[in-house]
């Protein structure tokens, strides 16, 4: 490769990383909203608050979660995939 076609490649890779860096720290903004919401929803269920309830789908949430079990083992899944994505993230800070 001669050296423009080099420096080109160069400033494509470069703009990629950008793109790539600014696409993480929207994830990590989300991550945080994520984490904040499920702490809130966290310490009602902890504190026994249900859910407001004027909400039109009714049966429908009731079908998701039937009892406390299932809330915690969706909340276990959530957890998981909140760890996994924080461990993707500092991966790609590492990488950077």
């Amino acid at each position: 490769m001669n050296s423009e076609k080099l420096q080109a490649h160069i400033q494509t890779l470069e703009q990629k990383l950008k793109e790539l860096i600014e696409r993480c720290k929207t994830q990590q903004e989300i991550i945080q909203q994520l984490q904040e919401e499920q702490a809130q929803w966290q310490q009602k269920a902890n504190n026994g608050v249900e859910t407001p309830g004027n909400f039109s789908n009714k049966p429908e949430i009731g079908t998701i979660i039937v009892n406390e079990e299932q809330a915690r083992a969706l909340g276990s899944s959530i957890e998981r995939y909140i760890k996994d994505i924080d461990k993707s993230i500092a991966y790609l800070e590492q990488r950077q």
